[in-house]
């Protein structure tokens, strides 16, 4: 749900790792301002885990200049842009929302 979050504000992660994902012992309950602002992605009203280390996300929505460049650990980059490095493409507007949700399942296997 964090990420979604950081989506509909329009922000990619971009380096969703084993080391960005935190899960929580124990949920943690949300507030009545947290469910009544998010009632239609909550469905059990409880915090599992945060997503943290946003320090390259971007704007999803504008416009990038070429990425000086390449980041990320290799273990959790998406198949397309490893693909894309290895055809020295030009990093510009590459990185979406989907290679962030392939990288959420590298961390999870």
């Amino acid at each position: 749900i964090g990420h979604l979050q950081l989506f509909e504000k329009g922000y990619l992660h971009r380096e969703v790792t084993i080391w960005n994902v935190l899960a929580r012992d124990t949920p943690q309950g949300r507030t009545p301002a947290m469910r009544e602002k998010n009632d239609e992605i909550l469905s059990d009203q409880v915090c599992l885990g945060y997503i943290i280390d946003g320090d390259l996300a971007i704007r999803w929505e504008q416009p990038c200049r070429p990425a000086k460049y390449r980041s990320g650990v290799l273990p959790f980059i998406s198949y397309r842009i490893i693909h894309a490095w290895s055809l020295d493409k030009p990093i510009y507007k590459l990185h979406t929302a989907v290679d962030d949700l392939e990288s959420f399942g590298w961390v999870l296997l």
